[in-house]
């Protein structure tokens, strides 16, 4: 598959590659990269082409190869292997957007993305030569510390051991203020964000919320009722907090009569 990266805003589209390796593809006028994306071999690139209006470009080649190989192993702080953990790659500096920490799983190509096995050991395969970081995550340890990979030609690299610490717990309730006390209030979406993927979850009718394997820093605590936000109802609670390497334990408190907005925020129930 070829596909077409507009580098001043033009929407993407792709094209198919015959048995000879040719292709069509209509663009629209700018400047723009190709993409050859074709499996077995790492993401081929062009140079930046100008494309004038009328214009025809022919004889454009990409060159694919196998691409580089990166290998590994995901270990506890006490160097037991951990199975499970999903190892992924990305290139050095990009940062991402809200749906992407929350789902980064969608936005990730099966080739920048891949899950440690029964000994700990992960292969990443068919990667394009650049500057990357490789970073490692599982449920109930904080990420691994991403770790360079400055990609040359089709080598086979090893990154040894990654070490995911257990991290910190921060827990606590979804509370709604009322004249007899706090109570709790259960239903709400809670969302931990941070640097890393967002954690969420829903509270049960305890209110109890706990998230685990959280590495020290800066994050803000969002608790969202989603039915009553959709009913025009202003009803999000955040709060930002320090983590450190103990366990935190915080309480999020709705007041009483939450405010009113103009419109149901039908977007953000999509996005949660």
């Amino acid at each position: 598959l070829i596909q077409r990266l507009a580098t001043q805003g033009n929407a993407s589209s792709g094209a198919s590659i015959n048995a000879q390796g040719l292709f069509s593809l209509e663009v629209t006028p700018g400047k723009i990269e190709l993409l050859a994306d074709i499996p077995g071999f790492a993401l081929g690139r062009s140079e930046s082409l100008d494309v004038e209006p009328g214009s025809e470009l022919v004889d454009v080649e990409l060159v694919v190869t196998r691409g580089a190989f990166l290998s590994g192993r995901t270990v506890s702080s006490t160097g037991a292997p951990l199975a499970g953990a999903v190892v992924s790659i990305r290139p050095e500096g990009r940062t991402d957007d809200y749906l992407a920490k929350l789902m980064p799983q969608m936005f990730a190509r099966s080739r920048d993305q891949t899950t440690s096995d029964e000994e700990g050991h992960w292969l990443l395969e068919h990667q394009a030569p650049g500057a990357y970081v490789v970073s490692a995550a599982l449920d109930g340890y904080a990420p691994a510390t991403p770790r360079p990979a400055h990609i040359e030609g089709d080598v086979e690299m090893s990154l040894g051991d990654i070490v995911l610490p257990i991290g910190a717990t921060v827990e606590g309730r979804v509370l709604q203020a009322t004249d007899d006390g706090d109570k709790p209030r259960a239903g709400i979406m809670v969302q931990l964000i941070g640097e890393g993927p967002i954690k969420q979850q829903v509270c049960g009718e305890d209110g109890a919320f706990s998230f685990t394997g959280i590495p020290p820093g800066e994050f803000m605590l969002q608790a969202v009722d989603i039915a009553a936000m959709q009913g025009g109802q202003m009803a999000m609670k955040m709060r930002a907090i320090a983590v450190g390497e103990k366990s935190l334990e915080v309480d999020v408190v709705f007041e009483r009569l939450p405010g009113t907005i103009a419109q149901p925020t039908h977007a953000l129930s999509q996005i949660l």
